[in-house]
């Protein structure tokens, strides 16, 4: 999953010259539509199929479309229809994320406060390599940047870049939390997690990252950027990506996955799945009671993303849910029953700038 997502749905995304006609049709209609040519797109709400086909993309990315048909009794043809209709409509990608080399590189949460000009200084954020994602926040003094950053553990990291941002003149404040220990995110996703009537634990890979050292090639990044555009491409079109024979690149993929240097991750905003309001939470516990409250948190079915954190509070959540009542529930609920629980600052997801993969939404 994507490690933040935003609640405002994004402009249907102008499809690349891939031949796929249904898209360019799908997206000929969205944009041709008879009416009001100024009223809004309402939003695409995943069905049962949509959600089960997405449940399995998030499982194993690349499973062709025949063996998720066979496992959900639909046709061939239902299953990649619908996902054509997903990625048309609701912008919906399947992408491969790298994971960080734990042994060289720190995952830190920035909280950035401008004076004006905002949406500059997130697209330029959102461009950089080492933001996984940018959201756009509204804080208790307007609104604020939440961005998660892969930097490495050197003076040109992680601190190179919070005096470079606290030098722009646009930039109020900043203040920068390593993330020490992720309990719930990367290759977890709310679409992994059970529906809230149900009280079964999500699975969580609690080695996550484990990535072991290897050394990569130039053939290897090309057919890594080839991911990161379009996690289900085929293994002809990562051969001329990359370079390298049909032989070598399924080889490579079957080892990036092994040893833990990329994970497919699907790409969707929030409101696909009919949750509307998103929050960022700063939570404070215990010390004696972080570990408990941040698998607490894995288990909650509104938490896409929890880790432990340093800094004035110690730890940090997103959140997700259909609407302001269903979250004041949560907030005044299973929130309000972490263990060791001291205080909790909420902060609404206005946008998100960037989410899964590199590719900034602009």
């Amino acid at each position: 999953m994507w490690l933040g997502v935003g609640i405002v749905p994004q402009a249907p995304p102008t499809p690349r010259r891939t031949g796929n006609r249904r898209i360019l049709r799908e997206y000929t209609r969205l944009v041709t539509r008879r009416g009001d040519p100024s009223e809004p797109v309402p939003p695409y709400v995943a069905d049962d199929i949509d959600r089960a086909i997405l449940r399995l993309l998030q499982l194993d990315a690349r499973r062709p479309f025949s063996a998720m048909a066979a496992e959900l009794e639909v046709s061939d043809q239902t299953v990649a229809r619908r996902y054509q209709r997903l990625r048309a409509r609701a912008g919906v990608r399947v992408v491969a994320v790298t994971q960080p080399n734990i042994n060289t590189e720190r995952m830190s949460l920035f909280r950035i406060r401008v004076s004006h000009d905002l949406d500059t200084v997130a697209a330029n954020l959102a461009r950089r390599d080492d933001t996984a994602w940018v959201n756009v926040v509204s804080g208790p003094s307007g609104l604020e940047l939440t961005v998660m950053v892969y930097r490495d553990r050197t003076a040109h990291g992680e601190f190179a870049l919070m005096k470079r941002l606290s030098d722009l003149p646009d930039v109020v404040s900043v203040t920068a939390q390593s993330c020490l220990h992720m309990f719930f995110g990367g290759p977890d996703s709310l679409l992994t997690k059970p529906d809230v009537a149900t009280s079964a634990a999500p699975t969580v890979d609690e080695t996550w990252p484990h990535r072991v050292p290897v050394d990569l090639e130039d053939p290897d990044r090309r057919l890594l950027a080839a991911l990161t555009v379009d996690g289900r491409a085929g293994v002809g079109q990562l051969s001329q990506a990359s370079g390298l024979s049909q032989e070598t690149v399924s080889r490579r993929l079957e080892m990036f996955v092994r040893n833990g240097i990329l994970y497919f991750d699907i790409d969707f905003d929030a409101e696909l799945l009919g949750l509307r309001s998103s929050v960022s939470l700063w939570i404070t516990v215990a010390p004696s009671a972080v570990d408990d409250a941040g698998r607490a948190l894995a288990t909650h079915a509104e938490v896409s993303f929890a880790a432990a954190t340093t800094g004035s509070t110690n730890l940090y959540a997103t959140a997700h849910c259909t609407g302001t009542d269903e979250l004041y529930r949560y907030l005044t609920g299973a929130a309000a029953r972490l263990p060791g629980l001291r205080a909790v600052e909420t902060a609404p997801l206005v946008r998100s700038v960037k989410r899964a993969g590199r590719d900034p939404l602009l």
